[in-house]
């Protein structure tokens, strides 16, 4: 789908997983001033400095093995509960068409790129990419006629292949979400600058259930997944989680929220094929946690397929998944005073 753009350093992968000592890389596209902190290295597109610093703890589960015994500990019946479902849940602010999916040979490419650039070492499973600030003064943004997606001349700091990803969502997103939505997610003239992770998923490995940190990124998140689909399930906090606690839990996961729901809260498991797209605002940005299970296989309800229980089981496959967020202001400045910035 392209070539990088020239301007911009290669990206820089985050382990998730405790596999080996090796380093971690981070470069963060800024077009305001160098600002460093404890081994971090935040850097002008074009420019060429960079620092190593050890991997930071994450939302992801080990390693596929350790996750695979973890997820066949217990008989699947014992687990499985009622079968996920293919229908959007009842939560303000969610929203999920399965009908609706990114067209499947640009989803190949986009998955044939994101392997051959980013997922060669067996060590990196999450790579996360920074956008570059908008300008900051009125007179050099974009006009109001003038889209800024997947325009070269001006240049995002993301390579071709996610800003051509984020035109698609765009328009296959215009018919199904609310004008005032489409609009926060695809401004013609963007404020801020948007970050994209991306994070590869074996069978058996999963995220811990977490709202998305609240200090660093703002409102309106796009999921989209490849190559394989997998069950998420929300559940509603009976209280927002405050900035800043939201991002450790009793096991020291970072980004994992207290479990502040009781057992009357609602829950909803909610299938996601490949090449579906999830939206999350408002409420279901704030107020729900969202976490993936650690399963090799999944329990869903499919019309016309289901067994006597209301189910079928679907393996799951090497999933590919691309996220973008709006970081907030100050959201460049990783770790130091500020844990509760790490991702």
């Amino acid at each position: 789908m392209g070539t990088k753009d020239s301007s911009a350093e290669p990206p820089l992968p985050s382990q998730k997983r405790e596999r080996s000592t090796d380093t971690l890389h981070l470069e963060f596209f800024n077009a305001a001033q160098e600002r460093k902190r404890i081994n971090l290295q935040i850097s002008i597109p074009a420019q060429t400095t960079e620092r190593e610093e050890k991997s930071s703890s994450s939302l992801f589960s080990s390693s596929p093995s350790e996750a695979a015994l973890v997820a066949s500990s217990r008989p699947e019946e014992e687990i499985m509960g009622a079968p996920a479902t293919l229908l959007p849940p009842p939560i303000p602010g969610l929203f999920f068409d399965p009908s609706l999916l990114i067209p499947a040979e640009f989803a190949d490419a986009v998955v044939k790129y994101c392997l051959n650039t980013y997922f060669t070492s067996p060590h990196v499973n999450q790579i996360m990419l920074f956008e570059r600030a908008p300008p900051p003064s009125p007179s050099s943004a974009p006009s109001e006629s003038t889209p800024r997606l997947n325009e070269d001349d001006v240049g995002s700091g993301l390579p071709p292949t996610l800003t051509t990803l984020l035109s698609t969502l765009s328009e296959i997103l215009s018919v199904s979400l609310p004008p005032s939505v489409h609009t926060l997610l695809f401004p013609r003239a963007p404020s801020r600058a948007r970050q994209a992770i991306i994070n590869l998923y074996h069978p058996g490995e999963g995220i811990t259930p977490h709202v998305d940190l609240l200090r660093r990124f703002g409102d309106g998140i796009i999921g989209v997944s490849f190559s394989s689909g997998c069950v998420m399930q929300f559940v509603k906090q009976e209280r927002q989680p405050e900035a800043g606690k939201e991002c450790v839990d009793a096991d020291g996961n970072r980004n994992a929220v207290d479990s502040q729901s009781s057992n009357d809260q609602p829950v909803y498991d909610v299938y996601l094929p490949e090449r579906s797209i999830i939206v999350m605002t408002g409420d279901a940005r704030y107020r729900w946690t969202h976490g993936i299970a650690r399963r090799v296989r999944d329990y869903v309800f499919l019309k016309g397929k289901q067994d006597h229980d209301g189910g079928e089981w679907i393996d799951r496959k090497v999933r590919l998944s691309i996220t973008f967020r709006w970081l907030l202001p100050g959201a460049e400045v990783v770790g130091g005073d500020n844990p509760d910035l790490e991702e």
